[in-house]
């Protein structure tokens, strides 16, 4: 019993609770909706569209969210039907042979914590949710490389989600200037290297519950 008592003390408990940080997750949104009036929100991995594409269907802003899997993108359309300013796309966000070809090659040195979700299991989980046909590809640089004043979202599969960042900081400054960044998963492999590389540069994005991020490029 000693023995068992002791794991248990062992084993870290989470920093944060889901619940909480969908909480907060909302509570932000609301107010980058307030401060900055966005034209449009982007957002990659819809998922089923319960989740962040339905706290973004709730601010009205117009909504464009990418989902490759089209059974997800379906469930989504109908479960987001009654929200009239979301548009679901069942698309690739870059182009699939490159998504593939990055997590094929994807190599960096992660701590303990975030190490544990970079194995070969995840990564093999990881390319066969992309593995998939969708129709079209490409889909964000083709929605974000304008001068829309634009929230955009970050949440594709883990392995992609850095290589849509750099895509993403790629985007010429006349128009990253009117654009509002949020990450998902910042303590995974999805964006641990995207606020990494932010804080780089310079920048400063606000973490919320070790969880998720965001940074404002509009001055």
């Amino acid at each position: 019993m000693a023995f068992i008592k002791d794991f248990f003390r062992k084993i870290k408990k989470p920093k944060y609770s889901i619940k909480a940080a969908s909480k907060n997750f909302k509570f932000e949104i609301n107010n980058l909706v307030k401060k900055y009036n966005p034209d449009q929100i982007i957002e990659t991995g819809s998922y089923k569209g319960l989740g962040s594409t339905l706290v973004f269907a709730k601010t009205k802003i117009p909504v464009i969210s990418i989902e490759c899997n089209k059974d997800y993108a379906m469930k989504a359309r109908k479960n987001l039907k009654n929200y009239h300013n979301v548009i679901i796309l069942n698309a690739h966000s870059l182009k699939k042979k490159e998504l593939i070809k990055f997590i094929n090659n994807y190599k960096y040195k992660y701590p303990k914590n975030v190490k544990r979700e970079v194995d070969d299991k995840f990564f093999y989980q990881y390319k066969n949710e992309i593995n998939v046909n969708s129709d079209f590809e490409n889909a964000l640089p083709f929605l974000i490389n304008n001068d829309k004043r634009q929230i955009v979202f970050l949440d594709s599969a883990g392995g992609v989600g850095y290589l849509e960042f750099k895509t993403f900081m790629k985007l010429p400054k006349k128009f990253l200037r009117n654009k509002i960044l949020v990450l998902d998963d910042v303590m995974h492999v999805k964006h641990y290297r995207s606020i990494k590389d932010l804080k780089k540069m310079g920048c400063n994005p606000k973490v919320i519950n070790n969880r998720f991020a965001y940074l404002s490029f509009i001055k």
